[in-house]
């Protein structure tokens, strides 16, 4: 029998330490399990102090716990590896528990392992993690579980998260140059208005120059901004949080959903990147050997794109009606000829997860044209109206002294 130190969290959340013997770590966990305990970490006595083993910090509510995607995408490599290797999920998560570097890894970790030794499966412990794993992550994991392919379908999970990672940072890294712009533009008309127009204002005043309509409207605003500006500023932020609920009702997302996909320009391309995920997403799934069936309805759900999502849905009815993927898809007419080509040689050449993912990859690329193109054209007007922005604050200043100049010849 060996010594094992241990923290653990009881049924009332409050931390408790101790030893405990027995044979191996595996029963070291049981028996803390049987007691209604949680481990939060459990470690040979006599190896505790070499190691400099801290206890961890409490755990948060599961559906509070996020976690960055590449801290993501190293548990699942460590994952991977280790069940390559032939090690048994529990032993991985206990290792990855104790060597994590991110804290938030080692919480997430632990809770995983807790949860498979109160007898839920491994996808199962992660669905209560829902702002850390994807749905699909859980979708590909649970569906390789149950096939025997773990190592290969956290090799899936891995690629969907690092491509997700890099849409998230290009689309991010388009739009860095134009918000700089705008917001240059905001903050130096804001600047003028507050500080810098009102003095001429009192100049002006002082002379009697008879104002533009232009510059005494500017000073009106200037001088409400000047009066409220806490009022103001505590309204916008109200505004924000206010807006940001609205858009969680229901009703209000699907329409202002279906308007920024209809929008002009940046509607194309939102359409392409939505087609790009749900080809990604049908890829991901098949290549775990997923059902055909059950990819299609799942890479719907994760479209975004309400017209898309109910093309799949049709695509979902005519396959399981005898239709092959291919067919389904050249009928409801919303997806490019490329794609219903790759489709269909991947059904022929049994390389179907393989064409999605390459499908994907193609709508991706176009997409990301698309969003250069649509910049490109954006970056000018926003110039243009950062021009027009100067030109008006300089002409309200103009205009009252043109009028002093001309009253004192």
């Amino acid at each position: 029998m060996v010594s094992f130190r241990y923290e653990a969290l009881d049924s009332n959340g409050a931390k408790v330490s101790g030893e405990l013997k027995a044979s191996d770590l595996h029963t070291a966990e049981s028996r803390l399990e049987e007691r209604h305990l949680v481990p939060l970490y459990v470690v040979e006595a006599s190896a505790a102090s070499a190691k400099g083993i801290k206890p961890l910090p409490a755990p948060r509510s599961n559906r509070k716990l996020k976690a960055s995607i590449d801290e993501i995408n190293d548990l699942l490599r460590s994952m991977q590896v280790m069940v390559k290797a032939g090690v048994p999920i529990v032993e991985a998560l206990n290792t990855i528990t104790e060597h994590a570097s991110s804290p938030t890894m080692k919480i997430i970790a632990n809770n995983l392992k807790t949860d498979m030794l109160e007898g839920l499966s491994f996808d199962q412990a992660m669905r209560k993690h829902p702002l850390v794993f994807p749905d699909i992550v859980c979708e590909m994991l649970a569906a390789a579980d149950e096939g025997g392919q773990l190592a290969k379908a956290l090799g899936g999970a891995i690629n969907y998260m690092e491509q997700r990672a890099q849409t998230k940072k290009a689309v991010t890294g388009a739009l860095v140059y134009p918000v700089m712009l705008l917001s240059i533009c905001i903050g130096t008309f804001l600047m003028f208005l507050v500080f810098i127009l009102p003095t001429f204002g009192k100049t002006f005043e002082g002379l009697q120059v008879k104002l533009p309509a232009t510059t005494t409207f500017l000073l009106a605003l200037g001088g409400f901004l000047q009066k409220n500006f806490g009022m103001v500023f505590l309204g916008t932020i109200a505004g924000i949080v206010g807006l940001k609920f609205l858009l969680k009702v229901p009703s209000v997302a699907t329409k202002v959903n279906a308007g920024l996909y209809s929008a002009p320009i940046f509607g194309k391309v939102m359409q392409q990147m939505a087609m790009a995920r749900t080809m990604q997403t049908m890829g991901s799934l098949t290549a775990t050997n997923i059902p055909i069936i059950r990819a299609i309805q799942f890479s719907g759900k994760v479209s975004g794109y309400p017209k898309l999502r109910t093309a799949m849905e049709v695509v979902e009815d005519r396959v399981q009606n005898g239709d092959s993927v291919a067919e389904a898809m050249q009928k409801s007419k919303i997806f490019n000829p490329m794609t219903i080509q790759l489709v269909s040689v991947g059904e022929k050449s049994g390389q179907l997860a393989d064409l999605l993912t390459t499908s994907a990859e193609q709508l991706h690329g176009v997409a990301e044209r698309k969003l250069k193109a649509a910049l490109s054209l954006l970056e000018p007007l926003l110039i243009l109206f950062m021009g027009l922005v100067v030109g008006l604050l300089t002409l309200s200043i103009l205009l009252p002294l043109f009028t002093l100049n001309q009253s004192i010849k």
